[in-house]
């Protein structure tokens, strides 16, 4: 492995990062490579400018502008794993913070600048006003979803109340049922004895 520096930066780590940027740029748009750069230089910078606060160091994955600006490019993924940082649960966590100052000064050799051609804004505006009408239209999606949602727990909790208060019904009719029968059965108990007097005795009279 080199372990010979060039400008303060490390041959084996800058070539990696390198030609991850490299791939990057070919493999996507100009507007798309210049945003990944300025944000990927960003969030290394933010680590080594704040070297104690825990927040820069960790990116959940599910941050939407993270994926659009970074994430959805294996390039940039490479790109900050070769950097030191690693993927655990929903998290892109710093792990090793020894190959940021590397990542810092390749970045910034590729001098990322803001796009001044009126044609690259144009196009850069038709894909925010197509990313805004994205978001609208499954914005409008969630909105429809969580309201059929709604009605469906509505109906459900609609439905359990209703066998809850037949099955309370069916006690209560049970139990009165349970009641009446109870009663009937004291009330008749002994009906169907014979007295004395129906098989020939007479009590008053003496015995022998």
């Amino acid at each position: 492995m080199a372990t010979c520096t060039q400008n303060g930066i490390d041959d084996g780590v800058s070539d990696a990062l390198i030609v991850c940027l490299d791939l990057l740029q070919k493999n996507c748009s100009h507007e798309q490579y210049m945003t990944a750069l300025s944000t990927l230089l960003k969030i290394c910078r933010n680590v080594l400018d704040n070297p104690t606060e825990e927040k820069y160091k960790s990116v959940k994955i599910n941050n939407k502008s993270f994926v659009e600006k970074v994430w959805q490019f294996s390039e940039a993924q490479q790109f900050l794993i070769a950097a030191g940082w690693s993927e655990v649960d929903g998290l892109v966590i710093l792990c090793e913070d020894k190959y940021l100052q590397s990542a810092v000064r390749v970045l910034e050799a590729k001098n990322p600048e803001p796009i001044q051609s009126n044609t690259r804004d144009k196009t850069q505006k038709r894909h925010l006003e197509a990313g805004t009408e994205d978001d609208q239209a499954k914005q409008h999606l969630l909105d429809e979803n969580k309201k059929k949602y709604m009605e469906e727990c509505k109906r459900v909790l609609k439905e359990k109340k209703r066998i809850s208060d037949k099955i309370k019904a069916d006690r209560q009719e049970t139990s009165s049922r349970v009641t009446k029968n109870a009663r009937a059965t004291n009330l008749n108990f002994g009906s169907g004895l014979k007295r004395f007097d129906d098989i020939g005795i007479n009590l008053n009279q003496g015995g022998g």
